[in-house]
C-alpha cells in the first residue's frame, strides 16, 4: 500500500511589468500548504506590506476554520455531541456550504468527514473499509444532520462531523485578496496548493492558468484566461493511495462512500476561490454530462478529464486545450 500526495499544478504567466508596476512573488505557508503570492506594485516595500496583512487574514481563518485544529470552531463542531456554539461568520459559511450541497444534489457534503476517516485521509493509517464499515458510517453523512440554532448549530446525533479543508482554504484565499484589494492592490495571484484566485488583470490582459494533465505533473492540457475570477482541480492524483493495484482517492461520492470514478480531473472556473473548490468537487463526483450541466446551470465554467482521456468543457469555458 503507497500514500502519495500530490498538489493540483495550475501555473500563471506573467507579462512584462509596465507603467512602473513590478510583480513581486512572495511564499507563506497556511491551510497545510505553501501559498504564493504574486502581486503587482510600484514597490517592493508596498507588495510586502499587502501581502503579510493578506497572509495574517488567512492565518487568521486557519485558526476560525481548520478542522485539525483544536482550537478551531470546526473542531469544536466536531466534538460536541448535540450543539455547537459558533460565531457568525462560521455559521454563515456553515449556511452556505450547506446550500451547495443542496445545489449539487448531494455530490458536495461537508458532512462526509465519517467516510474520509474511514480511508485515513482524516488522518492515521490509509486503508480500504469493507463494505459494512462504509454503510454504517454512511448512516452519519447527510446535511440534514445538521440543524441551524440560535447561536451555532445542531446535530442530530454526536458522529455528525463535518469536513471543510478545500471551501475551507477557497474562503481564506477569497479572504486575502479582499485585504489585498483593501491595500490598493488591483493586480494579484493568490496561489493556495493550486487553488488560486486571479485579481485584475496582468498588464491589462487576462491572467493565463495553465490546468495540469491529470497523467503528467509537467504537462498542460488547456489554458485559461482569467480576470477578477477563481480556478479550482479536482483530481484523483492529489490524495491517494493504492491497494492491490487500485487507486483509493480522497474524492468520495457521498452517496456511495466510494471514491468517484468517472473523471480523472475536474476543473472550475468561479466569482470565489470557496465557489470554485466546492464546484470542482461536485463536478468530479457526478461525472462528465451531469457534471458539467450542473455548472453550466450555475453559471460557472467548467473542464472535465474522463478516464479515458477525453476531455469535456461547459460551451462558455474561457479558454483552449493545447
Amino acid at each position: 500500500m503507497r500514500s502519495v500526495h500530490h498538489s493540483v499544478l495550475l501555473f500563471s504567466l506573467v507579462l512584462p511589468s509596465c507603467g512602473g508596476v513590478e510583480h513581486y512573488t512572495f511564499t507563506r505557508f497556511a491551510m497545510d500548504t505553501a501559498v504564493e503570492y504574486t502581486v503587482a506594485a510600484p514597490s517592493h516595500s508596498k507588495a510586502l506590506a499587502a501581502t503579510d496583512a493578506a497572509h495574517a487574514e488567512m492565518e487568521r481563518v486557519e485558526k476560525l476554520l481548520w478542522e485539525g485544529n483544536p482550537a478551531s470552531e470546526i473542531y469544536g463542531l466536531n466534538q460536541a455531541v448535540s450543539a455547537a456554539e459558533l460565531s457568525p461568520e462560521t455559521r454563515e459559511l456553515l449556511d452556505r456550504w450547506m446550500t451547495y450541497s443542496m445545489r449539487t444534489g448531494g455530490a458536495f457534503d461537508v458532512t462526509v468527514k465519517p467516510i474520509l476517516d474511514l480511508y485515513g485521509f482524516g488522518g492515521g493509517t490509509h486503508r480500504v473499509p469493507g463494505g459494512a464499515e462504509i454503510r454504517l458510517a454512511l448512516a452519519h453523512v447527510g446535511i440534514a444532520g445538521l440543524r441551524p440554532a440560535a447561536g451555532g448549530v445542531t446535530k442530530a446525533e454526536a458522529s455528525i462531523q463535518v469536513a471543510v479543508g478545500g471551501v475551507a482554504k477557497g474562503y481564506a484565499i477569497d479572504r486575502a485578496v479582499q485585504v489585498l484589494r483593501e491595500h490598493g492592490i488591483e493586480s494579484a495571484i493568490v496561489n493556495a496548493g493550486g487553488d488560486l484566485y486571479c485579481l485584475g488583470t496582468n498588464a491589462e490582459r487576462p491572467w493565463l492558468v495553465g490546468i495540469r494533465d491529470p497523467d503528467d505533473p509537467d504537462g498542460v492540457i488547456a489554458i485559461v484566461e482569467v480576470s477578477d475570477a477563481a480556478v479550482a482541480t479536482s483530481g484523483d492524483y492529489e490524495r491517494f493511495f493504492e491497494s492491490e493495484g487500485v487507486r483509493y482517492h480522497h474524492i468520495i461520492n457521498p452517496r456511495t462512500g466510494l471514491p468517484a470514478r468517472h473523471l480523472r480531473s475536474a476543473t472550475v472556473v468561479a466569482p470565489t476561490a470557496e465557489e470554485a473548490d466546492a464546484f470542482a468537487t461536485a463536478v468530479f463526483v457526478l461525472g462528465a454530462d451531469r457534471g458539467l450541466d450542473t455548472a453550466d446551470r450555475e453559471r460557472l465554467h467548467a473542464l472535465v478529464v474522463d478516464t479515458a482521456g477525453v476531455i469535456s468543457a461547459t460551451p462558455s469555458f474561457p479558454g483552449h486545450l493545447e
